[in-house]
């Protein structure tokens, strides 16, 4: 995400680490759905609903005309936060473990 944060936009597929990346650091997508990808269909489902997204057909994105999207999405808000703390929150509970406490 640290890298990512520096770019206005991402153009790509919506796979796991894209999709992560981008809403860590905030940095808006636009996509074209890839076939054969059992997660795309929910990967793209969450983009929407993070608001920060737009998915382009194929045809449009293999002609390279994604300019106009790139510009709606640079100034597109997210509709909810993302909650990026995981990795402290995992790190607490293994040092809570190690201390003898519970984990739940």
């Amino acid at each position: 995400p640290t890298r990512m944060s520096s770019c206005p936009a991402v153009l790509g597929k919506p796979g796991y680490g894209t999709v992560a990346d981008c809403m860590a650091a905030d940095v808006p997508i636009v996509f074209t759905r890839p076939t054969g990808f059992s997660e795309a269909d929910a990967l793209a489902q969450y983009l929407a609903d993070w608001g920060r997204a737009m998915e382009i057909d194929r045809q449009t994105c293999f002609h390279g005309d994604v300019l106009g999207a790139l510009e709606s999405v640079v100034d597109s808000k997210a509709k909810h936060a993302i909650d990026t703390s995981g990795a402290a929150t995992v790190a607490q509970m293994i040092v809570d473990a190690a201390r003898g406490s519970t984990l739940l």
